[in-house]
This record gives structure tokens, C-alpha cells and sequence, in this order.
């Protein structure tokens, strides 16, 4: 739905409303940017984001690091600013998000360890363990080719 603090995905209301005419649960994903103010972030999600009650808890997706940063940024500054960006979602929300850090960024920032919240893992194939605890969520293959759809899926795996 929405990308640091000022990209959105133009079609995400649209995709929103076609998803839910298949039957299909629905909820929204922010790209957190370790080199934007989590305030910013925030704001630019909630206008984005319906605050609607049967939307599924939203998830921000964490990869990157902070060395294309124009200003220096440290961990403690990314660990602060994440938590700030969590309490603005949730509150819009209205329902605790699922953090999906990527290896490099859980290696580098160790969010599984420090925030209690589900997580979403990727791995190829293989359930991950980088988080050094249970996923919620994990994709296990980002390119699944199916005759179900004209372009590769993202499969992912929700643990019961």
C-alpha cells in the first residue's frame, strides 16, 4: 500500500475492492525506509489505508540498510524510529502489526529479538529460521509459476 513516506501503490484501493469480490481476506503491506522519519511514514500509510475492522493485521516489510542514507543513521535511530512507525500503524489499525524482515535486515538489526509482534520470514524452499523464533507468515517461494495465474504468485505459508 504505501512506501516510506511518500510512495503508494495508485492501485491499491482498486486491487483492495477486486480482491474482496473473489472472497478473498484482505490487508495492506508499508515498506518501511530506514532513511525517512517514522512520522512521515506513518502518514503517509493512514491516508492510504482504509481503517476499516475485517482487514487483516498489516505488515511492514523490512529490508535495506542504512548506508545509501544521505545523513548517518544508527541502529538505535532504526530500532526508535521502527517502534515509533509500529505504534502509528497499530493505532490506525487498530490491531498489532507483522513485522517481515528480510535475513540481511534481521542480521543486521535483530527486530525478531527486540519487538514482540508476529513475523513474517521469506526463504526459498526452506522454512526460515533467521528470526530465531516461529514465523506467522513465510514466503516460500517469491516466483511460483502456476497455471492459476498469468504471472509468477507469491506463495506464502500461514502457520494454523
Amino acid at each position: 500500500a504505501s512506501r516510506g513516506s511518500a510512495g503508494l501503490d495508485r492501485a491499491f484501493l482498486a486491487n483492495l475492492a477486486g480482491a474482496r469480490r473473489a472472497g478473498l481476506a484482505v490487508g495492506a503491506v508499508h515498506v518501511f525506509d530506514p532513511c525517512t522519519p517514522a512520522d512521515t511514514q506513518g502518514a503517509n500509510f493512514v491516508t492510504v489505508v482504509p481503517r476499516e475492522a475485517d482487514l487483516l493485521p498489516p505488515a511492514i516489510l523490512l529490508e535495506g540498510a542504512t548506508e545509501f542514507c544521505p545523513e548517518p543513521v544508527s541502529e538505535a535511530a532504526i530500532q526508535s524510529e521502527l517502534m515509533v512507525l509500529v505504534n502509528q500503524i497499530e493505532a490506525h489499525a487498530g490491531k498489532p502489526v507483522i513485522l517481515a524482515p528480510s535475513a540481511d535486515f534481521e542480521e543486521r538489526y535483530r527486530v525478531g529479538a527486540r519487538i514482540e509482534r508476529k513475523l513474517w520470514l521469506t526463504r526459498q524452499n526452506v522454512e526460515p529460521t533467521y528470526a530465531g523464533r516461529p514465523w506467522t507468515l513465510w514466503t516460500a517461494n517469491a516466483h511460483l509459476v502456476t497455471d492459476a495465474a498469468e504471472a509468477p504468485l507469491r506463495w506464502v505459508v500461514a502457520r494454523p
